[in-house]
């Protein structure tokens, strides 16, 4: 059985680490004893050198730096951990200790004995800003005959990404279940966000790993929310380590532009510029020597430069009417420009999106014995049809996280409202829920409530529900809540309840269903959702 302190530990040492500046793995427990590190070699030394594998290593671990990497300015140690039917998850850890954001890339392979190459397999790209730490993966699914694993790495700098910093991730743990919730505290948003957890022993060798993707309808956790998941952990672990990585960032990361890394290039100060155009040389005996000895007479120049004019009667009129006077070159420095102001690409993308408003009404949280339903009622007020998706974070009276889940997305028309459920397990221990809710443009796509039309009866305890696809298209899923109030517009009961048979509906079909309030109600209200496959 697990401790009672060992989760203790756990959930302290994770609630430091997500106050750390730094966001280096979250640790927990005592032991804080670092898995053992592969040596890194340059390709320039030709030739390879093996790792020192973790105790319980199943083959030696080469790193390479490739594609003309500084290795000096990075970090990645290798971690292994054996699937039990010949597999092998290598874990890469990537430390930046340059200033700015990077991003690695890494490539595995196994080899034989002999030299011969039998799988090869790529990680996901990470980015991790200076003295940030996050992790990678190479999951090798068959082992059988390889002697060692080497493995090729590149890193470049990138900009326009997340700092690790900003994504401060909390675990909380109860039994068998976790809850992993993520805030973005910076400025950009986070896309692609992965909760990395790595359960182990006392000596925090992995035997188990658990990867949370935490995102909204677009797959991200945007600046300033804050997004939950519920997880399945292992039941015995002495220790977890948390890492937080953004692959969607990485894939899109924009690589530092040449130039700016070669600034220092330039002049050492903007002093040794001129001011203006006017301080520039009038005549060739001002310019500098290595100008001036450049061929002056056409004896000298090449056959190209003859061609070009050697007085100004044979320059062209627009080249002898240039001003060569520094008044003149103060009316030119100014170019004339449209009257209207050109648009960027951004601001025009901009121009383009539709305005979408909608209006959210929140439900008090219905709890039965194990488990809650929690209920917000959402209007398209544009005319713009949308991809709704929510996400719910339920707290006990200490403000410990006890339930978090996402909401099934829905296409929703203009002018529909939209049900959206979250099913909070645990929940009924909840003192509060705050939800967090995302919504994008679905040009095209097709809603459930434009193409189901029901007929509703009441009688007794009891509602009627007979729906038709009246579409062109299959909806899959179909589905009616029904909510139950009473005269103070209480919510007493809600029932949900399948349409049509092998979850979908034809066109044309008619599917029905009644729902039972379990007691006297004094009106209702119902909800039609479901997928139309286009």
């Amino acid at each position: 059985m697990r401790k009672q302190n060992r989760i203790a530990a756990v959930m302290a040492a994770v609630l430091l680490a997500a106050m750390t500046p730094m966001p280096v793995c979250a640790e927990s427990a005592a032991g804080q004893a670092a898995p053992a590190e592969a040596e890194t070699v340059s390709r320039a030394e030709a030739a390879l050198s093996a790792a020192e594998p973790a105790a319980d290593a199943e083959m030696p671990v080469r790193l390479v730096w490739a594609g003309g990497t500084d290795e000096s300015l990075y970090e990645v140690t290798a971690e292994q951990e054996s699937d039990g039917a010949g597999g092998i998850e290598l874990y890469l850890r990537f430390k930046n200790k340059d200033d700015g954001f990077a991003r690695l890339s890494a490539e595995g392979r196994t080899v034989s004995a002999g030299g011969d190459i039998l799988d090869g397999v790529a990680a996901q790209a990470v980015t991790a800003g200076q003295d940030e730490e996050t992790i990678t993966a190479l999951y090798f699914p068959d082992t059988e005959g390889a002697a060692e694993i080497e493995c090729y790495l590149t890193a470049d700098k990138v900009m326009n990404v997340p700092s690790i910093s900003d994504l401060v991730p909390d675990l909380f743990v109860k039994e068998e279940k976790a809850i992993v919730t993520v805030e973005n505290k910076g400025e950009i948003d986070a896309s692609g966000t992965e909760v990395f957890m790595m359960f182990g022993d006392e000596e925090e060798r992995a035997f188990d790993t658990v990867v949370c993707q935490i995102g909204d309808a677009e797959n991200e956790v945007k600046s300033g929310t804050k997004l939950g998941m519920e997880v399945s952990v292992p039941y015995e672990y002495e220790t977890v380590r948390i890492y937080v990585r953004t692959v969607g960032n990485a894939l899109t990361a924009e690589p530092v532009p040449a130039e700016a890394e070669s600034i220092a290039e330039g002049p050492e100060s903007i002093t040794e510029l001129p001011e203006s155009i006017a301080e520039l040389p009038e005549s060739i005996a001002e310019l500098p020597e290595s100008i001036a000895e450049l061929p002056v007479t056409a004896a000298d120049a090449p056959e190209s430069v003859l061609e070009l004019p050697v007085s100004s009667a044979e320059v062209p009129e627009s080249a002898v009417e240039v001003p060569l006077t520094a008044a003149a070159t103060e009316s030119i420095a100014e170019p004339a420009l449209p009257e209207t102001a050109e648009t960027s690409e951004s601001e025009a993308e901009a121009a383009e999106e539709p305005e979408i408003e909608m209006d959210v009404r929140e439900l008090p949280l219905l709890k039965y014995s194990s488990f809650a339903d929690y209920y917000l009622i959402v209007t398209n007020k544009s005319d713009t049809t949308v991809l709704l998706s929510g996400n719910a974070i339920a707290v006990d009276a200490d403000g410990t996280p006890v339930a978090a889940v996402d909401a099934y997305e829905q296409i929703v028309g203009p002018g529909e409202e939209a049900l959206l459920n979250f099913y909070l397990r645990d929940g009924e221990k909840a003192a509060s829920v705050s939800h967090n809710l995302s919504w994008r443009a679905a040009e095209g796509s097709v809603s459930a409530g434009s193409v189901l039309s029901p007929t509703v009866e009441a009688a007794g305890e009891t509602v009627s529900v007979k729906v038709k696809n009246t579409g062109d298209s299959v909806v899959s899923f179909p589905e009616v809540t029904v909510l139950f109030y009473d005269a103070d517009n209480n919510l007493l009961r809600s029932v949900y309840e399948q349409l049509g048979e092998d979850y979908e509906m034809q066109p044309g079909e008619e599917a029905s269903a009644e729902a039972e309030a379990g007691g006297v109600f004094d009106h209702y209200e119902y909800y039609l959702a479901g997928r139309v496959e286009e």
